[in-house]
């Protein structure tokens, strides 16, 4: 066996590779020479870690959604689980994507036993609904290390060994000033800028781009006065946009770089239902929150799944109250979009309401983290947990 260690490492999506990249950076400092290899995407690949599948191999959304692509996510699954007979990795990470992630921890235990020993980094929320899952993820994983201070009790309930390394958003302030946003956007007399995030998947695209297109047209038509830009994620390129922005208004761009720094330029925001919807309540942006699938896989999940829920969104659930508006199916329509824009950032009273919930959001996670666990940002702790887990699996 060599002396470098080496990693095996799976972020199934945009946010999840972002973070996996900067924990694998922490880990370097650490370990000079080792390898890292897996699924990821530009992050990981930027840290030079030797991708065997890209993200966009993964690019699904909803249940119902993954059906047609079955054969090459199972393409993917077998690959990666094939490559740990001929890598051996000192321990496999997983970030966040649960339905791949929790699959591929079983078939790992399934085929290899104990050994490589598997870190879960940002653990899946399924504390949300379906917490059978937590049982079943205490037994397949080693290590859980969950990034919301509620996660860590939940976890060890079920007999995970886990632990909280603050959450990882919380380490990009102040980080990252390529994005100047007066170049963006100058500021114009009683304009309101509205920051739009679509997702990181093309299926989002595909549900949120043309209602948030028409929303704009709408608002447009209303004679508001409104700014528009679209934060594209890091998985794509300025050619997905093409055909959603062939008819755009002039109000609207197109804009890529630091979210954080993006934001600066935003008085509101109107978020796809995921990680962004986090960012952007810690940088202190009043949001509304979308979320459409597919009509089987919504009455699926609230049929079998039991997600009659009051609310979708994380940030909500930080909270533990709706309040977040969320327009969730039916609701997520272009007229309602607009009328929503309109309303909030018309009400001094409904936007402080909003920014006061994001701050609130921001002191629920800066929380002290535990002190045996080395580290200044959630990526280096991560990193921690990860060196103590190369050096039992070498034991």
């Amino acid at each position: 066996m060599s002396d470098a260690p080496k990693v095996m490492i799976v972020a199934g999506e945009a946010s999840g590779d972002l973070h996996a990249s900067h924990m694998v950076h922490a880990f370097k400092q650490r370990h000079p020479q080792a390898e890292v290899y897996g699924i990821g995407g530009r992050g990981l690949q930027s840290q030079g870690v030797r991708l065997i599948r890209n993200i966009a191999d993964l690019s699904t959304f909803g249940i119902f959604e993954v059906v047609k692509h079955l054969p090459r996510l199972a393409g993917v699954f077998f690959e990666a689980l094939g490559s740990i007979s001929v890598e051996r990795p000192d321990v496999v990470v997983l970030v966040d994507y649960p339905d791949f992630n929790i699959r591929l921890a079983r078939a790992i235990r399934w085929r290899y036993g104990r050994k490589p020993l598997i870190l879960y980094y940002i653990a899946p929320q399924v504390w949300i609904w379906r917490r059978r899952r937590a049982r079943i993820l205490a037994n397949l994983v080693d290590r859980l290390a969950v990034v919301l201070p509620f996660e860590k009790k939940f976890f060890e309930h079920f007999g995970a060994r886990a632990y909280f390394v603050g959450h990882p958003l919380l380490d990009v302030d102040g980080e990252d000033k390529r994005v100047t946003p007066t170049a963006i956007l100058p500021d114009k007399a009683g304009e309101r800028k509205i920051a739009l995030f679509p997702g990181s998947r093309r299926g989002e695209l595909k549900n949120y781009m043309p209602p948030l297109m028409e929303a704009t047209r709408l608002l447009a038509q209303s004679g508001g006065k409104y700014r528009f830009f679209i934060v594209k994620a890091p998985s794509f390129d300025d050619s997905d946009f093409t055909i959603y922005l062939d008819n755009k208004s002039p109000e609207v761009e197109l804009v890529s770089g630091s979210t954080r720094a993006l934001l600066k330029s935003a008085d509101f925001a109107v978020v796809a239902l995921g990680t962004a919807t986090l960012e952007v309540a810690l940088a202190g942006i009043p949001e509304v929150l979308i979320g459409r699938v597919s009509p089987l896989t919504y009455k699926f999940g609230i049929r079998f799944l039991g997600m009659n829920l009051e609310y979708f969104s994380l940030v909500n659930f930080i909270l533990g109250r709706p309040a977040f508006p969320e327009l969730i199916q039916d609701k997520m329509t272009s007229a309602g979009i607009a009328e929503a824009i309109n309303d909030i950032t018309s009400s001094d009273r409904a936007m402080a309401t909003l920014t006061n919930a994001a701050h609130e959001v921001r002191e629920k996670l800066e929380v002290e983290t535990e002190k045996d666990i080395e580290g200044n940002t959630a990526s280096e702790r991560a990193a921690f947990v990860l060196d103590r887990m190369i050096m039992e699996s070498r034991r």
